[in-house]
């Protein structure tokens, strides 16, 4: 009878999330962190620009890609608008590369852009009280981006990723997760 309890507890450990222990190392040893780009895009990392409505986020979007595709070395950068015709984020894209001095060049070998109206960027969908995550989606995202050898992914806006309800954290979560699972699976920032 002991011998059967001792085994259901070894049972019980062997499927028990476990604590592994600390070892101090020489912090010359660690992996540094892959900053893109200004602290805020790390590549496998998924980052946010949070604000108001109308409080110029898409226009800070734009000019952080336009420096990251610019730099040198230059990054791949994708912009992907969810919610502006192809037209209009032409338009934004070109005025900023134009305010900035960016060689048209340097845009057309490492800028790509996208917007939802041609083609849906949904994650994750709400079907009655299920959640589904749109796996085909997520997994050509993922196959694109390491095709064209993207190294800065950034959406906007997020809230157009997903048809879940936004003040709940759990959905949200899980939206969150597929942006985090492009991020390490494609070796690049998602933002």
């Amino acid at each position: 009878m002991e011998n059967a309890r001792e085994k259901r507890k070894e049972q019980k450990r062997s499927n028990a999330i476990t604590a592994t222990p600390f070892v101090f190392q020489d912090p010359s040893t660690l992996p540094r962190r892959d900053n893109l780009y200004g602290g805020h895009f790390i590549r496998r990392y998924v980052s946010s620009t949070v604000g108001g409505g109308g409080g110029g986020k898409s226009s800070i979007e734009v000019a952080d890609m336009l420096g990251m595709v610019s730099a040198n070395p230059p990054l791949r950068g994708w912009y992907f608008n969810l919610e502006d015709p192809i037209d209009e984020i032409k338009r934004r894209v070109t005025a900023a590369a134009m305010h900035h001095g960016v060689d048209p060049e340097v845009l057309n070998a490492n800028l790509f852009v996208d917007s939802g109206r041609d083609q849906s960027l949904v994650v994750v969908t709400q079907q009655g009280r299920e959640t589904k995550i749109v796996e085909p989606v997520v997994k050509a995202l993922i196959a694109e981006m390491k095709y064209k050898g993207i190294d800065v992914l950034i959406v906007d806006p997020f809230v157009s990723t997903h048809e879940v309800e936004e003040n709940d954290n759990n959905k949200i979560q899980q939206v969150a997760n597929q942006f985090t699972r492009v991020a390490n699976e494609a070796n690049a920032s998602v933002e």
